[in-house]
């Protein structure tokens, strides 16, 4: 019997989390610069972030998580590219089940 190890997937942030972040953080009634002081990051990283000219490290996401109590959605590409290479490939489908159940 063949054994599949189950790696972590490859998560990264959905394409708006910087509506996101802004979103979260105007609720609170927060400027750019109270939520870098809150954060212990520098300004500058919130203004790119909300931007959307750079996206966050998982630190930097953790730390946003942790202090708005959310969880900011993600997309799992490692498991969409599974599942959409399940249907033209007989093999594959039978992987991407194995990596699903396991």
């Amino acid at each position: 019997k063949i054994k599949f190890i189950k790696e972590e997937p490859v998560v990264l942030l959905k394409e708006d989390y910087n509506l996101i972040v802004k979103e979260l953080r105007e609720k609170q009634n927060f400027t750019q610069e109270d939520l870098a002081k809150k954060l212990n990051e520098k300004l500058s990283l919130i203004h790119k972030i909300e931007n959307k000219d750079i996206r966050p490290n998982d630190e930097v996401v953790k730390k946003f998580e942790n202090f708005f109590k959310v969880k900011l959605p993600t997309v799992n590409y490692i498991n969409k590219f599974l599942k959409f290479v399940s249907l033209f490939c007989p093999i594959s489908s039978l992987i991407y089940n194995e990596l699903m159940l396991s």
